[in-house]
């Protein structure tokens, strides 16, 4: 892969851009019996992303002399959050099935608990199952929809200058 490519840049960012949102779900981890906590973890998580990402793809435009297209920058933005969603399901089902083990016996403690308010019947194995599958899709696609949203958005906000502005050189009108 080229060193100036793209991807790479992109690949480059996600590293330490993944590593925002796993220490706050460790966070929340340790936070979860404090509801107020759990949401103002959550929502500074927001916050914090949503300013990392921002601020990478306007350093991604001024590595692009100056001026980076729309596309461009949409397409650096989600190849980013395309490569941190990975990173990010990777974290999570690690959590879930290693470090953070009795994770799982809670959410299957709520499913068995919601099955007896519905009447209905409970088959563990069943579920446990399909829980891994269910579990690393329904991450993933929470990853990337905020990936499409986020530098969709942003990618308006990533360009430094525009074609027609003067950013040292000379225009016609200078003489």
């Amino acid at each position: 892969m080229n060193n100036n490519s793209l991807a790479y840049k992109a690949a480059e960012a996600a590293i330490p851009f993944s590593i925002i949102p796993i220490i706050f779900e460790v966070l929340k981890h340790f936070t979860q019996n404090s509801p107020v906590l759990a949401i103002t973890a959550s929502i500074l998580k927001i916050i914090i992303v949503v300013t990392v990402l921002n601020l990478m793809m306007k350093k991604f435009a001024r590595e692009e002399n100056g001026y980076v297209s729309y596309g461009r920058a949409f397409k650096y933005g989600f190849t980013l959050c395309l490569f941190s969603s990975i990173i990010c399901t990777l974290w999570t089902v690690l959590s879930f099935y290693v470090i953070f083990p009795d994770t799982i016996d809670t959410v299957m403690e709520t499913v068995a608990q919601t099955y007896d308010k519905m009447g209905m019947p409970f088959d563990y194995d069943k579920i446990y199952r399909y829980l891994s599958p269910t579990m690393i899709g329904t991450c993933f696609i929470y990853y990337m929809f905020w990936g499409l949203v986020l530098p969709s958005i942003l990618a308006n906000y990533a360009k430094h200058d525009t074609p027609f502005s003067d950013n040292g050189h000379e225009t016609e009108e200078q003489e």
